[in-house]
């Protein structure tokens, strides 16, 4: 929606991945973006248990 009006509708994964309205892609593009990117390992335990 864009000042109260749908500029834009149809299956969620086809708008995310094709929008048409110029609207929808300035909001697409400025969201977050989770990375599935490994960084480097902060801290490693091996060999490590717990008992109760």
């Amino acid at each position: 929606m864009f000042n109260g009006e749908i500029v834009e509708f149809g299956k969620t994964k086809k708008i995310l991945n094709n929008p048409n309205n110029q609207y929808t892609k300035k909001l697409i593009k400025t969201s977050p973006r989770l990375s599935l990117v490994r960084k480097n390992t902060m801290l490693k335990i091996d060999k490590i248990s717990k008992f109760f």
